[in-house]
């Protein structure tokens, strides 16, 4: 039994216009998901601080493997792959590892020929199998023999004993994913590295996990070591895209971006980019020719590798005020520069910058207009639509509109919070309620979110182009969102109250089917749950909605769902068991409850719910695959309430997690100290500031949002 804490945690220049772009006739589908064909064989492995032997690994990591038993700290093993290197083209070897009967070991896998190297992100080893990947760019002169090592991260070690085992290693030149529309059908097909066409249904997330403490508006999405683990969750849940986006400003070709490609990529997941960055339009050449430079720049650092499978141009840019006129207009006359069509500009860039992708910009909202006159050179139609559980009659909607070209839905999905109505620190402008708290009793519901969100994805799937459906009016879709936000208030960044490490209950009547008073929260979108810092490379815990929208996508594979699930109380610790159909791993996150809360005179001095903060910090796991499961979560402190998720994963990395229980240790003295109060009152300046604000927005109001 493992156990892991977070001290110190608590609460915490315009190019000319082209005729329609020919569909290209992609072969017929294969298969209904992308074939990830080798790259080559290796030959034997070698050692140094290490004894090898073969095993057999399991099926679906398929064929033979290799066992390393760790004898030295400084261990490594080392192949020769048997397809040498290009100059200047791109290498790339991928495989899967684990650390078989142990947990705990971080390594790094290196391709390297003569002058030139790269590596993989950081493997966080346990012990079940996980995919890796590198990809590097060959210097001109750098072709020739190559090697395959892998090795511990700098400075690390693994303990002597430790087994790490390998299997289904390739390594050799890497052709660009090919991704076309199929002739006669709305169907996409995807090639990889010069495989058969495959049809290909997106089945996905906005990804963009900012972890609790990071300020999403000023860094990165890109932490290697996050998507290398969190490459594995999606991999185990059937997704086969994701909704990235390029941020111009933090140079993408650097390391991180490529790593967490890279592993997306070994996982058989492909990459949409979002090219977003300063898109307010405004009139004129000097606004095109600078996005035409994004484009251009995103596009030669990116439509080479394997991961990249979409580009899309323009987010919701048909509801600004020069949008429509401009961006979208056919004939340009209403745009105040007399020119317009921007959209069109910027996709036929796309095109000549790389043939291999498909192009496509994102709409907004619902009644989205767009017809098969608009924009040619366009591949796809992008909406975003926030729905309760069900898209109606959108989609029939959408093929009137444009018989020709298919949909995929790149925003839509639920929250995971039950807001009971406005409260007193609310702000009403043009029909809609911003509310910065919720009335007493609002809570985290998980259930909610599972069934709206299911309940969209079985629309998407009934309607999805196939090969048993070949005119179905969307090729999937991309849930808003992957993980939660703990800095995304709806006031931010104009008057920000919360910080990054608060998890703000601020919400508004988006949808106007929404239950229990039709609100929305910012922050509690995810299907996974944000996770701190301190904890990278874990395993971040998934919810309800992330479990029964996986099982619809794999309706064929048995999960290792949690059944009888029992939490007996005891002296500083809890005793959490269930069972489950296959065998599993055992784990259980944890953390203090931590709620905050607001007076609010209108509910008779009540406190409105402001924050919830209750952040899994603890993780108490064993490596042993069962079907019944035993955890006892220590060191916790006496007559507190704690919020626990029980979980294992199957020998390929699946899970699917319990829903949040709530359990309250016996009074007992511990040796820790006590955390913050489970309920808190929000300081006399505190509730200034969320006045002050509040009053901000009102003035706004009038045309602010």
């Amino acid at each position: 039994m493992d156990v892991r804490r977070l001290a110190g945690i608590g609460a915490l220049v315009t190019v000319p216009v082209l005729a329609l772009m020919p569909v290209r006739a992609a072969t017929a589908p294969s298969s209904s998901t992308p074939s990830l064909p080798a790259l080559g064989a290796l030959a034997p492995w070698s050692t140094s601080g290490a004894t090898l032997q073969d095993i057999t690994s399991d099926a679906q990591v398929g064929g033979g493997g290799t066992r390393a038993t760790v004898t030295e700290p400084q261990w490594s093993m080392t192949a020769a792959p048997a397809r040498s290197a290009t100059a200047g083209s791109l290498y790339g070897a991928r495989g899967w590892i684990r650390e078989f009967k142990a947990e705990g070991g971080v390594v790094q896998v290196r391709v390297a020929g003569a002058g030139w190297s790269a590596v993989s992100a950081p493997l966080h080893l346990g012990p079940s199998w996980q995919t890796f990947g590198v990809t590097t760019q060959v210097p001109a002169g750098g072709g020739g023999d190559t090697q395959l090592s892998i090795e511990p991260m700098a400075g690390g070690s693994l303990p002597s004993g430790s087994d790490v085992d390998v299997a289904g290693v390739t390594a050799g030149p890497v052709s660009p994913t090919v991704v076309t529309r199929i002739a006669g059908t709305r169907e996409i097909a995807v090639s990889q590295n010069g495989g058969p066409a495959t049809a290909f249904d997106a089945q996905g997330y906005v990804y963009w996990p900012a972890q609790i403490g990071q300020n999403g508006l000023a860094t990165t999405w890109a932490d290697p070591t996050t998507c290398q683990a969190d490459a594995q969750l999606l991999r185990g849940a059937g997704v086969t895209l994701l909704q990235v986006p390029y941020l111009l400003a933090q140079s993408p070709t650097d390391t991180p971006y490529l790593q967490c490609a890279d592993s997306f990529w070994a996982a058989g997941i492909g990459l949409a980019w979002l090219l977003d960055e300063g898109d307010t339009v405004y009139p004129g050449p000097e606004w095109v020719d600078a996005y035409q430079q994004y484009v251009q720049k995103a596009e030669t650092a990116f439509s080479a590798h394997p991961a990249t499978y979409l580009w899309i141009i323009g987010n919701e840019n048909d509801s600004q005020t020069y949008g429509p006129s401009c961006f979208f207009d056919n004939v340009g006359s209403a745009c105040p520069d007399g020119q317009g069509d921007y959209v069109q500009t910027l996709a036929t860039e796309s095109h000549q910058l790389d043939p291999n992708h498909l192009v496509g910009t994102k709409l907004c909202c619902d009644l989205a207009v767009m017809s098969a006159s608009d924009a040619p050179a366009l591949d796809f139609w992008g909406i975003d639509s926030y729905q309760l559980s069900s898209f109606g009659s959108l989609f029939s909607f959408y093929v009137n509109q444009d018989p020709t070209r298919p949909v995929l839905m790149t925003e839509f999905g639920n929250t995971r919070t039950a807001c009971f109505g406005a409260s007193s620190y609310s702000v009403q402008s043009s029909g809609r309620v911003y509310d910065y708290a919720c009335p007493p009793g609002s809570h985290e519901d998980p259930a909610d979110q599972a069934t709206g969100n299911a309940g969209l994805w079985q629309d998407i799937l009934n309607n999805e182009a196939t090969p048993s459906n070949p005119n179905g009016a969307v090729f999937g879709g991309t849930t808003f969102l992957y993980s939660d936000l703990w800095w995304y208030e709806f006031n931010d960044p104009f008057t920000p109250v919360g910080t990054d490490r608060t998890h703000e209950f601020d919400a508004w009547n988006i949808i106007g089917s929404y239950p229990a008073g039709n609100f929305w929260a910012w922050e509690w979108a995810g299907s996974t749950y944000a996770q701190d810092t301190a904890l990278a490379g874990e395993p971040r815990v998934t919810t309800s909605a992330f479990g029964q929208v996986e099982q619809l996508w794999s309706p064929a594979v048995t999960y290792p769902t949690v059944s009888n699930l029992v939490v007996t109380p005891g002296d500083c610790q809890l005793t959490v068991t269930w069972t489950t159909p296959v065998d599993a791993t055992s784990r259980v996150d944890d953390g203090a409850v931590q709620i905050v809360t607001l007076p609010d005179l209108s509910h008779l001095g009540q406190n409105d719910v402001w924050q919830d903060n209750t952040d899994y910090a603890q993780v108490t796991d064993s490596p042993a695959l069962t079907t019944s499961h035993s955890v006892a979560v220590t060191g916790l402190s006496s007559a507190t309430t704690y919020r626990l998720v029980a979980r294992g994963f199957d020998s390929v990395g699946r899970t699917a997690a319990s829903a949040p229980v709530e359990a309250t240790t016996t009074s007992a003295s511990c040796p820790l100290a006590a955390p913050p109060p489970a309920v808190s009152t929000a300081s006399p300046s505190t509730i200034a500031a969320v006045d002050a604000a509040i009053a901000g927005d009102a003035t706004r109001a009038a045309g602010a949002w």
